[in-house]
């Protein structure tokens, strides 16, 4: 069962950095870690899902793209967002909505579900 993060880990540092996407040792983790929160997904069409951010400053979205097209498309389902977060979290959840799986580096990656 793949797991979905509505929001990062509790003190993340990393807050509304989309480039981090390592989660760091801390007092109670020894080593660093793929953040479970920053995903891209695909759906069952093989179209792909990840937040990008639009033009000026704090404007965040989901967005598609569909297979062999090199452009991503807005969700219009989804509002634009003053936060990477809260964008990350809208795809998270809509993710977990329809199914989706997480996509890694060209693989599906499946994962259990935490707590």
């Amino acid at each position: 069962m793949p797991e979905y993060r509505e929001f990062r880990c509790c003190m993340c540092p990393n807050i509304n950095r989309p480039q981090k996407t390592q989660c760091p040792t801390g007092p109670m983790k020894s080593e660093v870690t793929p953040c479970r929160f920053i995903k891209i997904y695909m759906d069952q069409r093989g179209w792909l899902y990840r937040v990008m951010r639009g033009f000026g400053e704090n404007n965040y979205k989901a967005r598609y793209q569909k297979p062999g097209k090199s452009g991503w498309k807005c969700i219009t389902k989804l509002e634009w967002r003053k936060s990477f977060d809260d964008a990350q979290s809208d795809l998270n959840t809509m993710a977990k909505k329809k199914g989706w799986e997480e996509y890694n580096n060209g693989k599906i990656k499946n994962y259990t579900s935490v707590g």
